[in-house]
């Protein structure tokens, strides 16, 4: 006999893609509590890193899990332009220091 027959109100397990985008969506709205300066330049700077890295971790899922050629192509450019715009904007926040 079948374990799954035992458990008849069993709640199926979700797709692997589904938990990494949930688990992704979680560290997101954690990572989005910065300590603001009230400097509006400096805070959006903060927030725009975050949701940058976000966005990267958000395309190396994409790449991992989706299968439509488009979508993979637009994750792939995301990822690639990544480093210059994380060094764009971290040059900025050295001009820019606390």
């Amino acid at each position: 006999m079948s374990i799954d027959r035992l458990r008849p109100n069993k709640i199926p397990q979700p797709p692997q893609s589904t938990l990494d985008l949930q688990r992704h969506v979680q560290r997101l709205s954690l990572s989005m509590s910065i300590g603001y300066t009230g400097d509006a330049d400096k805070d959006f700077a903060s927030l725009l890193a975050v949701q940058r890295e976000a966005l990267v971790e958000l395309a190396h899922i994409g790449l991992a899990h989706a299968t439509d050629a488009e979508l993979r192509a637009m994750a792939q450019r995301i990822v690639d332009a990544a480093p210059a715009e994380e060094a764009a904007l971290k040059a900025w926040q050295a001009r820019h220091p606390d």
